[in-house]
């Protein structure tokens, strides 16, 4: 499929791009009038019970449509398409049903600039937002040099390198306040860093005084630096959220260090929750999907080291009593079954010696059994019965 050069009103990564940084087989491209090279400026959820009647659907210039509920099969997609085509959207994503897209559809999509993708069924739709959004933020270019060669996910080398920018301690947290990572230690922590980090999560009573307080209100509500001035228990700190369009992340926090933070350090933290956007993107997307696998696999292993119950007389684990299988010199065992005691007439091989000896730990028993049945038992002769 050719690609054509994109619009130049339009900026961003191309369709094609954005559709190599997600696992493939994700998302099947079924026509692209213009080619994959469109750019791409966000991904959005569509419901096209929201479109305006006047004017046609919402501008949506350069957005990647998720059609969530519109099967490409059915008779209201053709009407998503054309709405997402008139609002000069990149691409519209649609289920494609058991049938697949209908040909008047496909014949549509030819004909328009939008381009008709369908998602694999075992895909669901949130894992489709995810992943494409997170693709959509590591094809934007690096906030510093110092934080553009960092690998994603690399919450710790991102904390350090903020850490060197601010002159001050550096935690990243989640929007539940829980600590996804934190820069190296110089000095001693205050009281309030020591529990946070110990924990792994800002203390409740903590996060009760600040909700309180209004201080999350106001945090979550801007894109600048919130300042949380020092009092006699803890040291200055200065915290920004990190957001995707409206979406909130998570938050950067830099507390003094023994010393004064530096004096831009507002402004490296402005650059630096621009710089963690694709890392807690991908933390979320993946990072989050290796922490379920890995909970699974414990759980598994863990059930795999208790295992099933066999059933009475299965010849491996069973319900077989080490207590009660006993060797005799002529080679008889006895074997508990849940019920009577039964026996077998297998003939043992001798280890050494004259049939009949008792082996090591049972000298002096008669018969070579166990001492503490040998007083209910008779001592027997011979190889077998």
């Amino acid at each position: 499929m050719p690609t054509h050069e994109p619009d130049r009103c339009e900026t961003g990564p191309s369709l094609e791009r954005i559709l190599g940084l997600i696992d493939p087989g994700m998302l099947d491209v079924v026509v692209a009038p213009r080619g994959t090279g469109v750019p791409v400026t966000d991904v959005v959820l569509h419901d096209p019970g929201e479109e305006r009647e006047d004017d046609g659907a919402p501008a949506a210039a350069g957005l990647i449509l998720l059609a969530v509920g519109v099967e490409a099969a059915s008779p209201e997609a053709l009407d998503v398409l054309r709405a997402a085509d008139r609002a000069g959207a990149a691409a519209v994503v649609m289920r494609p049903g058991a049938r697949g897209p209908r040909p008047e559809l496909v014949e549509a999509a030819g004909r328009g600039r939008t381009a008709l993708l369908t998602r694999r069924p075992e895909q669901g739709w949130t894992e489709v937002l995810g992943r494409l959004r997170t693709a959509l933020v590591h094809s934007a270019p690096a906030g510093t040099a110092g934080m553009a060669g960092l690998r994603p996910g690399d919450l710790s080398g991102l904390a350090n390198t903020v850490a060197a920018l601010v002159g001050g301690a550096i935690t990243i947290e989640d929007p539940q306040s829980r600590v996804l990572a934190y820069s190296r230690l110089d000095h001693e922590p205050d009281p309030m860093r020591r529990l946070t980090i110990l924990g792994q999560e800002v203390p409740r009573w903590r996060v009760d005084e600040l909700r309180a307080s209004g201080f999350f209100r106001t945090l979550w509500s801007t894109e600048d630096v919130v300042r949380l001035p020092a009092d006699d228990r803890y040291a200055e700190r200065l915290a920004i959220a990190v957001r995707h369009g409206s979406e909130v992340l998570g938050s950067i926090w830099a507390a003094a260090d023994g010393r004064p933070l530096a004096e831009d350090a507002a402004a490296a933290l402005r650059t630096a929750a621009r710089a963690a956007v694709p890392h807690l993107s991908h933390h979320q997307t993946w990072g989050l999907a290796a922490a379920r696998a890995r909970e699974g696999a414990v759980h598994a292993l863990l059930r795999g080291m208790s295992g099933p119950r066999k059933k009475p007389g299965s010849r491996r684990m069973g319900r077989t009593r080490w207590w009660s299988r006993r060797r005799t010199t002529g080679g008889e065992r006895r074997r508990t079954t849940g019920g009577e005691p039964t026996r077998t007439t297998r003939r043992a091989r001798p280890r050494g010696g004259e049939p009949g000896r008792p082996r090591g730990g049972t000298r002096g028993v008669p018969g070579g059994g166990c001492w503490m049945c040998s007083r209910s038992r008779p001592p027997r002769t011979g190889r077998g019965v």
